[in-house]
């Protein structure tokens, strides 16, 4: 992630380890940029220091904790650890629906074209389809 101006949307599945302290700082850091929203997909540390100092009761920062454990692509065994999403914003934005979350996956990862980042665009529309339809099944 560089220090360009800012106005962008961006997801971060940052390599897991002692280094995640880092790219929580750094997100936290760039999405104070006009127009800026960072998705950051990492483990469920609500006992670290970043964690508190990035994240926890943060304004303009949004958590969602994701129920179980990841299994990341065709990969046999889930995550051994429990995963959230946090989201930086620039500034306060309406909340959004499920429906309008996987939408917007899908639609940036087709501007995207093929790269890297449509692929983590759309497996975080798996995700948000999955948790979906868990929930309705709730109900």
């Amino acid at each position: 992630m560089n220090s360009a101006g800012g106005g962008q949307t961006v997801f971060c599945n940052p390599p897991y380890g002692r280094a995640v302290k880092d790219w929580v700082k750094k997100c936290s850091e760039e999405a104070k940029k006009p127009g800026t929203t960072i998705v950051l997909l990492i483990p469920a540390r609500t006992d670290t220091s970043y964690f508190h100092d990035y994240i926890y009761q943060k304004p303009n920062v949004e958590i969602r904790f994701i129920r179980g454990r990841l299994k990341f692509g065709d990969g046999k065994n889930s995550a051994p650890f429990p995963s959230m999403v946090v989201i930086f914003r620039s500034e306060p934005m309406a909340k959004m629906t499920l429906s309008e979350a996987i939408e917007h996956c899908h639609d940036v990862a087709k501007k995207l074209g093929c790269s890297e980042c449509a692929e983590e665009h759309l497996q975080l529309a798996t995700w948000l389809e999955e948790l979906k339809q868990f929930r309705e099944k709730e109900i």
